[in-house]
Parts: structure tokens; C-alpha cells; sequence
């Protein structure tokens, strides 16, 4: 297996299985309130946006990146087919891994 085939698949299983963080109901906005803020300060060309209970990202142009979720403490991302869904998910990674301690 090649790295490109052990990466994609890695993506395959995030997407289908999502990120297990034990995040209570409760605290699920708070952790992606942080998490929009997060995407805005580090990436000049996405926009991430809370929309309920949802973290929207999208491109400068208004282009839809990915949606991010929580649902019963696993955290969940359904990608579109941007070119910028692949930065899109190491900051995503990046924020689980700079707080992973933010509800302990």
C-alpha cells in the first residue's frame, strides 16, 4: 500500500466513522463554537460558520467545503468534492488535537 492509498483511506475512515471525543449533548455547540473560531484564524481561505448545530465551511467564494457535527460524542464530517476539502480536515485534526483537552 502505497502512502497516498494509506492517507485516502485514512479520509474514508474518518468520513465514514467520524472522530470518537465523548463529547456530551451539552457541551457540543461550545466545541464547535470553538472549533469555527479556530478555522477562521487559521486558514485565510476558509470561512467556517455555526449554523445550530452544525459548522459550516466554505470557500471565499461562498462554495460549500464541509459540514461538521457532532452526534452522540463522535464527531462527524460530510465533505464535498472542493479542492479544498483536504486542508479543510487537517485543520479539523488540528483543532482535535490542540484540544483535546477542552472538557475533561
Amino acid at each position: 500500500m502505497t502512502t497516498t492509498d494509506l492517507i485516502m483511506k485514512s479520509i474514508e475512515n474518518l468520513i465514514l466513522y467520524g472522530v470518537e471525543l465523548n463529547i456530551d449533548e451539552d457541551d457540543a455547540d461550545e466545541y464547535l463554537f470553538q472549533m469555527e473560531s479556530f478555522y477562521n484564524e487559521r486558514s485565510d481561505d476558509l470561512v467556517a460558520t455555526l449554523d445550530i448545530d452544525t459548522l459550516l465551511i466554505d470557500d471565499m467564494e461562498g462554495q460549500t467545503i464541509c459540514n461538521i457535527f457532532i452526534k452522540d460524542g463522535i464527531l462527524r464530517i460530510v465533505p464535498s468534492s472542493s479542492e479544498h476539502t483536504l486542508s479543510s480536515i487537517v485543520i479539523m485534526l488540528e483543532f482535535i488535537t490542540e484540544k483535546n483537552d477542552l472538557f475533561e
